[in-house]
């Protein structure tokens, strides 16, 4: 009997039908991406709140570490390892659950809205809570992750705020 997450690979494919999308997907997807999550980190540190940015850059640092323990214990494969119909749109070496670009971006952007000023915490949660879902969106799309990696990715990174 095969997992859940597996039959998942036909809500990709029916994404992956839409490539027109392709181009915007690796887009999206770089919003997760260590090295630009530390940039705002660095920025963050640097300019705006030098506490905050170090406290998010240990937890940056750690989210990172735990996304590669899980990664391992789970030993979920991507999807286009499983489903050679699945396109897979940029590459990953490592094993797929949970995703990493959404669990970082969740506690990244989770860490910097719950510090936004009052009036801002609106707007900062709301683009949040945006960027989480066209992140997780991407890297379904992109072939990288099931569903279920994301949500376990989003869900972990909501742990560590």
């Amino acid at each position: 009997m095969e997992p859940l997450h597996y039959k998942d690979s036909r809500m990709i494919l029916v994404m992956q039908s839409f490539l027109i999308l392709t181009g915007v997907m690796r887009f999206l997807s770089v919003a997760g991406e260590d090295v630009l999550l530390m940039i705002i980190v660095v920025v963050n540190y640097w300019w705006l709140n030098t506490i905050l940015g170090a406290q998010l850059a240990v937890l940056l640092t750690i989210s990172t570490a735990l996304n590669s323990i899980l990664k391992l214990v789970c030993h979920w494969p991507r999807p286009y390892w499983r489903d050679r119909r699945v396109r897979a749109f940029v590459s990953a070496q490592d094993y797929g659950m949970p995703s990493g670009h959404v669990q970082n971006v969740t506690l990244v952007g989770g860490v910097l809205a719950w510090h936004a000023p009052a009036g801002w915490q609106l707007w900062a949660w709301t683009a949040v809570v945006a960027a989480i879902v066209l992140v997780a969106v991407s890297r379904v799309y992109l072939g990288v992750h099931f569903p279920l990696d994301v949500i376990v990715g989003s869900c972990i990174g909501q742990i560590q705020i």
